[in-house]
């Protein structure tokens, strides 16, 4: 997809593709699909909040900041980010699932227990939930 970018002359960020595949769950074709829609939308420079607003989903920064405000046990805290992501229109059963996905990160990382085996995403955000779970 990163190709395919470059080749239409369109600017789009490590972090916006890793949102395409993931949402595309291994297919091709449909994350070809839906990088067009991306395309349709932005245009030449497409943001991760503009990928974040055509696909519906939760960017990875706003599940991990719910998730480690749940964790922290500030109910109050956890509020305005649950009315930040209802108002930009996402998903909410996508944002439980990205909430899940994160804690079980943690968890897995907390528990070290074969971790590249069990984790996917983006090293950076498994780096991440390791420092976190630490």
């Amino acid at each position: 997809m990163k190709k395919i970018a470059e080749a239409e002359k369109a600017t789009i960020s490590d972090c916006a593709l890793e949102m395409i595949s993931r949402e595309a769950a291994g297919s091709i074709r449909d994350g070809l699909s839906l990088l067009d829609q991306v395309f349709s939308f932005g245009g030449e420079q497409m943001t991760d909040e503009d990928v974040s607003e055509v696909l519906g989903v939760v960017g990875s920064q706003d599940s991990e900041q719910l998730g480690a405000t749940l964790l922290a046990d500030d109910l109050g805290g956890a509020l305005p980010i649950l009315d930040q992501v209802c108002t930009a229109g996402a998903d909410v059963n996508r944002c439980t699932a990205d909430l899940l996905h994160f804690l079980r990160g943690l968890f897995i990382c907390r528990r070290r227990t074969a971790q590249a085996a069990l984790l996917d995403g983006p090293d950076r955000d498994i780096a991440r939930s390791t420092d976190r779970a630490s």
